[in-house]
């Protein structure tokens, strides 16, 4: 393709040409007037001029004239500033018009190693690519609907090997998003592109990558068994914890027309007041609250507006089990019902199953129905949970809709598991959370309500 002007062409794998006929190609001051071709890194690390269409800068963004934003879809009334040259290059060149894509290179990847990539807030779409030979540099191109995060699971051929992923949210449409890693090191591969390439994102990363040192740190001494060391990495990380948590609270603050501070919101509502909440989503641009992670916030603020736990009306969903069946929660009004939040993963959750198998048991012919909700879990891993342990009702794994993901929420679930018992009035009459086997408030509850 080529740029408004014909200064340059690019082709589609990355090299730009310079185009005699039209304008010159200026490089560190000077005209280059043969035909010269020059690779993205070159380009990205001059400090120059494209007459009449952009100032590169050296540390590879740009800074663009406002007689080309109009021909470019991803930059109409967008930021001007932190837009990479192979960002620019690409969409030019091999990304359609109202496009997102990436490029992942992974060294020591095999032929016949498979990326898993999963997009699309509000549905998920699930797309497994191959790869066909060592080392692939694999690109992806798909129209842009909504702001989403993307995850991509690297899955490795050879038998033993873990799967690892990484995660990135694309914002705008035009972003192409540049993943680079190691195939036993995957989680830490290099991010850069869309928003990740602005200083905005810088202290994120960083934290980020301290993260990383102080887990490697946590086990090499796990694994030389020094309790001392183990100790001391774990009051490193609650310090850690702290100054990420509000470095990502300053990002969201400072990024009101940014979709990502949205998502990184939706992770914190169960840390911060709920007028915080709403003074930090009242701040964002309509843009932002209209995205589908501003719909779930806004959800949130309605949902726990209205709701104190014991006493308040319980909030009605509908979710699909386990065994492919819509379960809702209005349809059982004029029952008792059990909420169960719990997780395979989760050592309490399972210690208490056998027990709160045996209160079903007794009282289901009673009037009460109980409804497993997993949380942070894969169908899989419930369904060898739900096995083992015999349980007996219904369940739904809330982290396979939008809806679900954010029921904890809703809900208020500070952790699990969480019981929440709702009367036929369809109004929260005890919440209990954790598993104290020397404690049965619960099973004294229910007797209460039932007859022992």
């Amino acid at each position: 393709g080529a740029i408004p002007g014909g200064q340059v062409l690019v082709a589609k794998n990355g090299i730009i040409v310079h185009n005699r006929s039209y304008g010159s190609l200026t490089k560190g001051g000077k005209a280059v007037t043969d035909s010269t071709v020059y690779d993205l890194a070159s380009v990205s690390k001059a400090v120059g001029t494209l007459p009449g269409i952009m100032a590169v800068y050296d540390d590879g963004t740009l800074k663009l004239d406002e007689k080309i934003s109009h021909y470019i879809p991803a930059l109409r009334g967008g930021d001007k500033e932190g837009i990479t040259v192979r960002q620019l290059l690409y969409h030019e060149s091999g990304m359609p018009a109202g496009n997102w894509g990436f490029v992942v290179s992974i060294e020591g990847s095999k032929q016949g190693d498979s990326l898993s990539v999963e997009y699309g807030a509000g549905q998920i779409t699930d797309t497994v690519i191959k790869l066909t030979s060592d080392n692939q540099k694999v690109e992806f191109s798909v129209p842009f609907i909504t702001p989403t995060l993307v995850s991509i699971l690297y899955m490795p051929e050879k038998e033993g090997s873990e799967p690892t992923y990484v995660e990135f949210f694309v914002d705008r449409e035009g972003e192409m998003i540049s993943i680079t890693g190691k195939a036993d090191k995957f989680l830490e591969s290099e991010i850069s592109g869309g928003l990740y390439s602005r200083h905005e994102f810088d202290t994120i990363r960083a934290l980020s990558k301290e993260f990383f040192a102080l887990m490697d740190d946590y086990k090499a001494a796990a694994e030389k068994n020094d309790s001392v060391q183990v100790t001391k990495c774990v009051e490193k990380m609650a310090g850690f914890h702290n100054r990420y948590f509000n470095s990502l609270l300053d990002y969201i603050k400072t990024n009101p027309d940014n979709a990502y501070s949205a998502f990184l919101l939706t992770d914190l509502v169960e840390m911060l007041p709920l007028a915080d909440i709403a003074e930090i989503f009242n701040g964002f641009s309509d843009r932002v609250k209209n995205s589908e992670y501003g719909k779930m916030i806004s959800r949130h603020i309605n949902a726990a507006s209205n709701m104190t736990g014991e006493g308040s009306n319980a909030p009605d969903f509908t979710l699909n089990t386990l065994d492919g069946k819509q379960i809702s929660l209005s349809a059982m009004r004029g029952k008792w019902v059990l909420l169960d939040f719990w997780g395979s993963w989760c050592a309490p959750c399972r210690k208490g199953n056998p027990h709160l198998v045996e209160l079903y048991k007794k009282y289901s012919a009673k009037g009460i129905e109980f409804i497993g909700l997993g949380v942070s879990d894969t169908d899989e891993r419930l369904r060898e949970a739900i096995k083992e342990d015999g349980l007996l009702w219904p369940n739904a794994n809330t982290s396979q809709s939008e809806e679900g993901r954010e029921l904890p929420s809703v809900y208020q679930v500070r952790g699990v598991p969480t019981k929440i018992l709702i009367n036929p009035q369809g109004v929260i009459e005890y919440v209990e959370t954790g598993y104290d086997p020397s404690a049965d408030q619960l099973g004294e509850k229910l007797a209460a309500v039932f007859g022992k």
